[in-house]
């Protein structure tokens, strides 16, 4: 079975901003994929897996994409890709799953994803 047959959510490939925090930086980032579950995004430092984070996601409005709405989340890290050039990290690609997220803002991802799907 495939990844994409596992998801109980549709994905899409977009970009959002976000700031992802932990108990020792804060970091903004943008998705490179989005779903009512979680987040893919590439980060410029490591965070292991099962690390948890603090998520500010800013998402477009519907009618008008410069109309933002800051939606406050938790979520684990569950995959963490560093990708490394000769010893040296050069960034990593990591996979959220949101781990609380209030069910209005959940149907605003929902919406989202489903205007792009």
């Amino acid at each position: 079975m495939s990844r994409q047959e596992r998801r109980a959510y549709p994905r899409i490939n977009k970009n959002v901003r976000l700031k992802l925090a932990t108990h020792s930086f804060d970091i903004y980032t943008n998705t490179k994929n989005l779903s009512c579950a979680g987040a893919y995004c590439e980060i410029n430092r490591l965070i292991p897996s099962m690390t948890k984070v603090d998520i500010l996601l800013f998402l477009p409005g519907l009618s008008d994409e410069k109309k933002i709405r800051k939606l406050k989340l938790k979520g684990v890290v569950v995959r963490s890709e560093p990708n490394i050039l000769d010893k040296k990290l050069l960034s990593t690609n990591i996979a959220i799953f949101f781990t609380d997220i209030k069910e209005k803002d959940k149907q605003s991802i929902a919406e989202l994803v489903n205007r792009y799907l």
